[in-house]
């Protein structure tokens, strides 16, 4: 399994080739046994839950959990534990009240995209792909954009299907948008536009078609919901775009953490790390910083304009900040 450090060119996410496409794993596989806040009485469970909207959260732990967490690092509840399961990549929907993520059920080798209430309930599976990963909600709920590299590049179905996909929150509607082993890190303008990264791995492993003067690969574009109209917005990968729209957080090709405005102008790095994510209100930024081992992984967090930086968990990733309802 090959790691890209924050501050190098590369993904940034443990990642191997299946079957020739980039797959992105997430964190380690879990370990079993459940946590003491998942053994609190529901009635407890459901008081730390009832904090702030804005103060929560979503990260992925070393040992294969989901676990939410205030700002401050306190821990607020553990939103699942299975023993021999790997779980990772949460992402709220817009409203606060669901969660999707990617699992993993036989060790990492497949995965899928699932979706549970924000209290813990109604777990169910969205896709049915083999590695699935990298949810993403549109902004009005309808739909939730995933990337779904092929299982095998010598079956033709398989690359077919392959790309970036749109699945309704209840499993149907499942379709190809923006096609190809190319396209990852899905996600959505506030207007509803939706941006990807065209071949976010490194160079040397670009394919030919990326010699084309205006290929733009490990470039961020935005398209239409059906993928037309397509528009290539800055070089970079991993977007995500403010509350007010108007600036957007990203991980620009030689690694760490910018911002730019969202016409793609006055792009600027404010730190190391990867997977960046604004809070609630637009005044801060969590992001991830790679250890030499998962173990190591940590959350971090700082104002929007870089400064404030401080440790938020040690041994998580994937931070995903609940929006405001």
């Amino acid at each position: 399994m090959r790691r890209h450090t924050p501050d190098r060119p590369g993904i940034g996410r443990r990642s191997v080739f299946a079957g020739g496409a980039f797959v992105a794993l997430g964190v380690a596989a879990a370990l079993g046994g459940a946590s003491a806040a998942s053994q609190r009485p529901a009635a407890a469970r459901g008081a730390h839950l009832a904090m702030a909207a804005s103060d929560r959260i979503a990260v992925s732990r070393v040992n294969g959990r989901i676990v939410l967490i205030a700002p401050s690092g306190r821990r607020i509840a553990t939103l699942t534990a299975h023993p021999g399961w790997a779980d990772w990549a949460p992402a709220w929907s817009p409203d606060g009240s669901r969660i999707a993520f990617t699992r993993s059920t036989d060790g990492r080798m497949s995965f899928r995209i699932f979706v549970m209430r924000a209290n813990r309930g109604g777990v169910r599976r969205l896709t049915r792909g083999r590695f699935d990963d990298q949810a993403a909600w549109s902004p009005d709920g309808r739909w939730i954009a995933y990337v779904s590299p092929p299982s095998d590049l010598a079956k033709p179905a398989a690359v077919r299907r392959a790309g970036i996909r749109l699945v309704r929150p209840d499993g149907t509607g499942d379709h190809l948008v923006i096609g190809g082993w190319g396209p990852a890190f899905p996600s959505w303008t506030p207007e509803g536009r939706l941006a990807y990264t065209l071949h976010p791995e490194e160079p040397g492993s670009w394919p030919a078609s990326c010699r084309r003067l205006r290929a733009r690969c490990g470039w961020v574009w935005t398209a239409r919901a059906n993928g037309t109209d397509r528009r290539p917005l800055v070089h970079g990968r991993d977007a995500h775009w403010s509350p007010d729209g108007k600036t957007v957080v990203y991980t620009p090709p030689n690694g760490g953490v910018a911002v730019v405005r969202s016409d793609g102008r006055r792009p600027r790095v404010l730190s190391h790390g990867y997977l960046p994510a604004w809070s609630a209100d637009g005044s801060r930024i969590v992001f991830a910083r790679m250890g030499l081992t998962a173990a190591g992984d940590r959350v971090w967090l700082m104002n929007r304009d870089g400064t404030g930086r401080r440790l938020v968990m040690r041994g998580a990733s994937d931070p995903a900040w609940r929006p405001a309802r």
